[in-house]
């Protein structure tokens, strides 16, 4: 498992079209970057993530259960959170990744208290 992983989050909202608002950021030995959340509507959550020095493999985006990041590796953040695997992205050749979606199951206000985490390949 990459060990990229972060607690979430802590909530932005300002007086703006959107319904709230969240700002991961992840540090780990093989990458840093951003996830940025925002609830665009009651059933509809952008998500976009940008994440520089990957390894040149694809790798899946999933918010966790639990945002414990006590146990290294992943190991505390429990299982992955319905409805929470974000995509996959494959870095550039600059080591770069990026993923842009939407989802129907995830809202901003859920995630609280979650850990998001970017695994190599098909891991867990």
């Amino acid at each position: 498992m990459l060990n990229l992983l972060c607690s979430l989050l802590f909530p932005v909202l300002e007086s703006v079209s959107h319904r709230g608002a969240a700002v991961v950021a992840l540090r780990g030995r093989e990458g840093v970057g951003l996830v940025r959340m925002v609830q665009l509507t009651d059933d509809k959550c952008l998500i976009e993530a940008t994440i520089d020095r990957l390894p040149a493999t694809q790798h899946e985006v999933k918010v966790h259960e639990y945002g414990d990041l006590s146990g290294g590796g992943g190991i505390s953040c429990g299982g992955v959170l319905v409805g929470g695997v974000l995509g996959v992205m494959t870095p550039d050749q600059s080591g770069r990744g990026t993923l842009h979606t939407t989802s129907q199951q995830l809202k901003v206000c859920d995630l609280i208290g979650r850990s998001v985490v970017v695994h190599h390949g098909n891991e867990r």
